[in-house]
């Protein structure tokens, strides 16, 4: 089995949603890791080493690190983004009004507009973790976090920092933290 790491993007995404959603999420990416290579709603980037996992209205986008037996959540998100390519256009007093294109052509044009953000997304998040501008973090501080145990403790026991060292850093009393 794989493990799971996330990146802080995807984290505060799944706080923000709806608790039955990320769990939803949570169990999808489960599934990932279990069998990275057949888990339903999985996509491969066109031209790129990223994956893409459809859960309803939301997309997951990884990486695999087959060196580590990692899963890289980098980003998690509604799916969208509608880019149109001129096939028949409808003019208007001589200006351009309306396009009309087969809807298999639109599909075709919607997959390939996703696949070149998503792999935007994947190199952007790549060329973050390789600087040390983001770090991606174990799945057992997303479930923690998600259970609802306060995110000062969560963070606080992940960076493996005592009440008292964390108080000290912060300048605070211990009686400040939880």
């Amino acid at each position: 089995m794989y493990q799971i790491e996330y990146s802080k993007q995807s984290i505060r995404t799944l706080r923000r949603m709806p608790l039955n959603m990320a769990l939803l999420i949570r169990s999808k990416i489960e599934a990932v890791a279990q069998d990275p290579f057949g888990a339903q709603g999985v996509k491969k980037l066109v031209g790129r080493d990223g994956y893409r996992l459809r859960v309803g209205d939301w997309r997951v986008l990884y990486l695999l690190d087959g060196q580590r037996l990692r899963v890289l959540v980098t980003e998690i998100g509604p799916k969208g983004g509608i880019y149109l390519m001129n096939i028949q256009t409808i003019n208007r007093d001589g200006k351009p009004e309306y396009v009309v294109l087969p809807w298999a052509d639109y599909q075709a044009l919607l997959e390939a507009a996703e696949d070149a953000i998503d792999g935007a997304l994947l190199d952007a998040f790549r060329k973050k973790l390789a600087s040390g501008e983001d770090e991606t973090v174990p799945a057992a501080v997303v479930d923690a976090l998600l259970a609802g145990i306060h995110p000062v403790k969560v963070w606080r026991e992940y960076r493996g920092l005592t009440q008292d060292v964390l108080a000290a850093q912060a300048g605070i009393s211990k009686a400040y933290l939880c």
